[in-house]
């Protein structure tokens, strides 16, 4: 009898080890949403990730929907498919392996795709999880239309996730992982916004994204998962700081060419609610001023980007000191910012840009369904210069 409980156990033992040992360090999942213009660009970058290719220590693993009418490449399917990330050093052909064809996918939708990441997660458990969102964006709204805006645009369906869903979006990716997401990213312009990183900051640890628009060829992702196979047990933080300098790197002739005046912060998404707390005061203070003109004068005219009215939040910050004490919302925002990096001579980038509308817009009401809006008062203070009709 004691001998059956001993190999019993040694049994048990040897399963759990050959399990963990089956668990690799880094599961690292890129929803490629090409279903539209950037066709050629999410084949393209599908290759680049080959270039590092998975390992025993790192899967990589790509979704990615295809458009019509941009590119023939690899024979013109369409449709949307899974790859597990080969190596393979050659750019001309994609060699990864094909682990399910889904058919046509709605990648505006955030449900489809937890649904694949559940998929993923099954096959390729790990002890930390990265998910990359590949697609058009605009932080939290679309110039030229009133409708809230955010990313993953899919042209087939013409649905997208709304910048409000990616709560809802998180909380069902930490349900699947059983854990916070360790790494979420952006490869895609303009979301790099406190607006966006608050939806997150309670599903995912750090988060990298752009405050400008980013460049067709986006993410330099040979050069990010290269680094991360050479040493999969780089730390989150360091993982996450090294992206943002890589993909500014990468556009100051390196491998991505040369464009200029381009982004990328690291944000530590446990730092959030203190720098929203702190802005809170400054709300107040501003409510509370009884002169606002020059204030808001100083506030419309801040450094921005590709939109007028998104503008980088350190920068602003500084400014408003002029009228309002703003040193502790500052301290918040720089242990927030883990990098912000630019080849920019004429951008001010200090890790993420916030809303100031020029004037009062029709957008306030459909500003108010974002997380930020609903528990903090950085949208009451702009109603309130609005009431004043101190823009105009």
């Amino acid at each position: 009898m004691k001998k059956y409980v001993v190999s019993l156990l040694s049994l048990v033992m040897l399963l759990y080890f050959s399990a963990a040992a089956q668990t690799a360090e880094w599961t690292w999942v890129v929803f490629i949403n090409a279903d539209n213009n950037l066709e050629g660009a999410g084949l393209d970058d599908l290759n680049e990730m080959e270039i590092a290719g998975s390992t025993d220590q790192v899967n990589i693993v790509v979704l990615l929907d295809r458009a019509r009418g941009y590119s023939y490449d690899e024979g013109n399917w369409t449709g949307t498919r899974l790859f597990y990330v080969q190596k393979d050093p050659n750019m001309k052909k994609i060699n990864s392996t094909l682990l399910k064809d889904y058919g046509e996918l709605d990648m505006g939708d955030w449900r489809v795709l937890a649904k694949v990441f559940k998929d993923v997660v099954a096959q390729y458990p790990a002890k930390r999880y990265a998910v990359v969102l590949w697609n058009h964006g605009s932080g939290w709204k679309k110039k030229d239309n009133p409708l809230l805006k955010g990313i993953s645009y899919d042209d087939q369906s013409g649905n997208h996730i709304k910048s409000w869903e990616l709560h809802e979006f998180g909380a069902e990716l930490v349900k699947i992982a059983g854990k916070k997401i360790d790494l979420f990213g952006m490869d895609a312009c303009l979301m790099g916004m406190l607006e966006v990183a608050y939806e997150l900051k309670d599903y995912a640890d750090y988060l990298v994204y752009s405050e400008q628009t980013e460049p067709w060829d986006g993410w330099p992702h040979d050069d990010i998962l290269t680094k991360l196979v050479e040493n999969p047990t780089i730390s989150t933080r360091d993982l996450a700081a090294f992206m943002a300098k890589a993909f500014v790197d990468s556009y100051n002739y390196g491998s991505q060419g040369h464009e200029p005046d381009v982004t990328q912060s690291a944000i530590d998404l446990s730092k959030i609610d203190a720098l929203a707390d702190e802005l809170d005061e400054v709300a107040k203070d501003v409510i509370n001023l009884e002169d606002k003109k020059e204030l808001l004068r100083t506030m419309k005219y801040s450094p921005n980007f590709y939109y007028t009215d998104y503008k980088d939040l350190g920068t602003l910050l500084k400014r408003m000191d002029k009228f309002v004490d703003t040193d502790k919302a500052l301290e918040a925002y720089k242990a927030a910012v883990v990098a912000a990096h630019t080849n920019s001579t004429r951008l001010k980038v200090t890790g993420m840009s916030i809303w100031v509308p020029k004037y009062a817009s029709y957008l306030m009401d459909k500003y108010g369904k974002l997380q930020f809006s609903q528990d903090h008062l950085w949208d009451d203070m702009l109603a309130d210069l609005f009431s004043k009709r101190l823009a105009e």
